[in-house]
């Protein structure tokens, strides 16, 4: 299902559009949750690319798509990566919703628990 929204927003608004990033990124997440990261990563960088090239939308929608290049490099096994990229999705995050964010939140308590080797959060 998620794959024909991603498509049919493709289709619409084109390959670049920042509501295709958002399908990219909760694909992504989806995907690497099932443990099918090759194809997580790519869809995680593109939506990370097409945020890139649209700084005004939504700032921190760029924050939570480098979180999930961070939980992809945590399911990868490469934690030093997660820990790299969670701390510039928090900084991202941060600053565009502010510290007490929920979001933001969550983003810095899965860093401290990556952080302590606590396992997959």
């Amino acid at each position: 299902l998620m794959r024909r929204v991603l498509a049919g927003e493709e289709k619409h608004y084109g390959l670049e559009h920042p509501y295709v990033a958002l399908d990219c990124h909760h694909l992504g997440h989806t995907l690497t949750l099932r443990g099918k990261l090759d194809e997580a990563r790519q869809l995680i960088e593109r939506s990370i690319a097409i945020l890139n090239a649209h700084p005004n939308f939504e700032p921190f929608r760029l924050g939570f798509a480098r979180w999930r290049l961070a939980q992809w490099f945590e399911a990868a096994g490469h934690r030093a990566e997660a820990i790299c990229e969670g701390n510039e999705a928090l900084r991202i995050h941060a600053q565009a919703k502010g510290a007490d964010d929920p979001d933001t939140i969550k983003i810095r308590s899965w860093l401290a628990r990556c952080a302590a080797g606590e396992g997959p959060t």
